[in-house]
């Protein structure tokens, strides 16, 4: 795609490397990211060591032959509770469906979030590009309200749902034998080296940090700060079942590279992935409480004392701090694409 611009795009931008390489393809579909968009979005993932349990901690295990099957009992956390949790993790696990999977995760992150509620925002995330949606990630969402505005933090999505969607992604002409050929070298080409650093979650992390920066627009301070956003990934193999957790800070100005393609920000992004052992309670029970608990930080920072500036019908806030140093000038006009619905 080339931009409609009076302008030609500025050097090292989005819109001048799409320029720069129109024989390779860049502007696709995030399903359709292969190691060379990582590259020159500056992003790149990088493994995180778990954090070691106390050897004193309750460390619950969980048995993972069958639903209805007793867990081991070792630890002092409520046996009934134990089964709950044991009966998530096995429809998160095994579930023959999205459905069940997504069941067992909303009843472990209502088990772990320690009294804070967290609900499911959607079924999908639109990935913009200058501003507009250009393509519909399907996963399912939760978040968080946050002064009476439903805020995204968490997707999570399956390795053998993406490998589908991508298959399916690739049409091929019935009975046309060269066709076919063609379809499986493109498919090849896709198919990450090593899944677990598979591009496409790369898109749905950004995807999940543009709709929490939407969702909060109205407020200066989340337009100008960084957006933490999570996302979990099953997978089911011949070695059996695992769950990785992957941890962005996406910087707003990562963020306005895809907003303005036009302009270039010298911005990169770091995506950190650990695996989670399912048959600890106590590694399960970290892991959920903290995402919750870096959102509880995050309400707290963006509940500056701030004034609003009513221009018409567009409603901007502006930092009290910012004011009285007379930082920025002129508020900035929010764009009526920058405002819009979670998910859809």
């Amino acid at each position: 795609m080339v931009p409609q611009a009076s302008q030609p795009p500025q050097p090292l931008s989005l819109n001048d490397l799409l320029r720069q390489h129109c024989h390779d393809r860049l502007y696709v579909k995030p399903l359709h990211w292969t190691a060379r968009h990582l590259q020159l979005l500056k992003c790149r993932f990088v493994r995180r060591q778990r954090t070691p349990q106390p050897a004193s901690s309750s460390q619950g295990r969980l048995s993972l032959s069958s639903e209805s099957e007793q867990p081991r009992e070792d630890s002092k956390v409520d046996n009934g509770q134990d089964i709950r949790i044991q009966k998530a993790v096995y429809r998160l696990a095994y579930g023959d469906c999205m459905m069940d999977k997504q069941w067992g995760l909303e009843a472990l992150l209502e088990t772990f979030s320690n009294g804070h509620t967290v609900t499911s925002l959607s079924d999908s995330l639109d990935f913009y590009y200058a501003g507009r949606p250009v393509a519909r990630l399907p996963c399912p969402v939760f978040g968080r309200v946050i002064d009476n505005t439903p805020t995204p933090f968490l997707a999570y999505v399956d390795h053998t749902e993406i490998a589908r969607s991508r298959e399916n992604s690739i049409k091929a002409h019935s009975g046309n034998l060269p066709s076919g050929r063609i379809r499986k070298i493109i498919l090849s080409r896709l198919q990450p080296t090593n899944i677990d650093l598979d591009p496409y979650l790369a898109g749905v992390l950004i995807a999940l940090a543009q709709a929490q920066w939407y969702a909060r627009s109205g407020n200066t301070t989340a337009l100008l700060s960084s957006h933490t956003v999570y996302l979990l990934v099953t997978n089911y193999n011949e070695k059996g079942f695992s769950l990785r957790l992957y941890t962005a800070t996406v910087t707003a100005a990562f963020l306005r590279k895809f907003n303005q393609p036009s302009v270039f920000l010298d911005s990169s992004l770091i995506i950190c992935h650990t695996r989670i052992p399912l048959r600890s309670i106590s590694h399960l029970k970290s892991e959920i409480t903290a995402m919750v608990e870096t959102l509880e930080v995050s309400k707290k920072r963006l509940r500056e004392p701030s004034i609003i500036i009513d221009y018409g019908a567009c409603k901007r806030r502006r930092n009290q701090r910012d004011r009285s140093n007379n930082i920025g000038g002129e508020p900035r006009k929010i764009p009526k694409n920058l405002i819009v619905s979670v998910g859809g």
